[in-house]
């Protein structure tokens, strides 16, 4: 009897440090997902502005392209973490969770920041200007016809700016719920707001070339 004792007490002590409370595990993903994008974004951000420092040519064009195109991949992958926030309902976090939820947010206002600087950048900068481009191959000599680079961007810069405020709003709703006293997501506004005027500045843009794009 005593013996059993002894094992039921090993194995309820095993248990214990086997598995640690870790509080909310979705906010732990969601955070862990945010941060990650962050960097991503701001890694691409910054090939962006190097490519479009210059006149545009085909060379500029496919490197915006690329980025922006990691850029829409990564806020995807942003979307299931965010949404189990909000799916899961009320809960509560631990001390930690609650004290890391301020860095959450400003990872999030970080990503919507350069998404709105990019939005900026592209239809704001060299990429606005019209330049000459042949069927064959954007060659700036013996021209078929002009186009405004920005038209060979258009979907995917579309598609990078169209994610913001879906992600933002399960966001909102569990900040709102989960840790209210640190709902400071005030500050993401001027930058969807930006973000939203440059997507209907997009939609007037024609794309000339009818090109075709496959984004997975």
């Amino acid at each position: 009897m005593q013996f059993s004792t002894f094992v039921l007490a090993a194995l309820s002590l095993g248990s214990a440090i086997a598995g640690p409370v870790t509080g909310f595990v979705p906010f732990n993903n969601a955070a862990s997902k945010v941060a990650e994008v962050k960097v991503l974004v701001q890694q691409e951000a910054a090939n962006i502005n190097s490519a479009t420092s210059g006149s545009p040519n085909a060379k500029a064009i496919a490197d915006v392209r690329k980025s922006l195109l990691t850029i829409g991949r990564g806020m995807n992958g942003l979307i299931d973490p965010v949404n189990e926030l909000a799916s899961a309902g009320p809960t509560s976090l631990t001390k930690e969770q609650i004290a890391a939820v301020p860095q959450f947010q400003k990872d999030f206002q970080t990503i919507f920041v350069n998404l709105d600087n990019i939005g900026k950048r592209i239809s704001n900068g060299n990429f606005d200007k019209s330049e000459c481009f042949s069927k064959s191959g954007f060659s700036n000599s013996s021209a078929d016809y002009q186009v405004a680079a920005i038209s060979q961007v258009k979907p995917e810069l579309q598609w990078v700016l169209a994610s913001p405020t879906t992600i933002s709003r399960p966001v909102i709703a569990f900040v709102d719920v989960a840790a209210p006293k640190y709902a400071t997501y005030s500050y993401w506004y001027p930058s969807l707001i930006s973000i939203d005027a440059i997507i209907r500045i997009l939609v007037s843009i024609q794309i000339d070339l009818g090109l075709d794009i496959i984004i997975g």
